[in-house]
């Protein structure tokens, strides 16, 4: 079963369907671990190759040292990564495929909370 407030809700996911964004997205991830962040490894593993067969690539990934501006307290977000995918039609092909959401479930045990930025480029 998948972890509320770690998956799109229906209507987040239909907001990129019909959302006029074309071209490459990336994928601003703000991350927050559980106690096994091993598991949110084991996810990185099993989907880099998911990744490669849509034409998406992992851009960027860090660890968050210090807040700079805003309330550190609220969030708490451990690590930061920018995952670019050709098309939005890339992104949903791969997190719909059945061996994505088999590899999801290391990801659900692996964060506490994480958002989802799609983003663009300023054209």
């Amino acid at each position: 079963m998948r972890t509320s407030g770690l998956v799109p809700t229906p209507e987040q996911v239909t907001g990129l369907l019909r959302s006029d964004t074309s071209g490459e997205i990336v994928m601003l991830n703000l991350l927050k671990f559980t106690e096994q962040p091993e598991e949110y490894g084991r996810y990185e593993e099993l989907v880099r190759e998911q990744l490669a067969e849509v034409g998406a690539e992992v851009r960027w990934v860090g660890l968050v040292r210090h807040v700079l501006i805003g309330d550190p307290a609220l969030d708490g977000w451990e690590a930061v990564a920018l995952v670019a995918y050709p098309s939005k039609e890339a992104f949903i092909e791969m997190v719909t495929a059945h061996r994505y959401q088999e590899a999801s479930e290391h990801r659900d045990r692996g964060l506490a909370a994480t958002v989802l930025l799609c983003c663009t480029g300023r054209d």
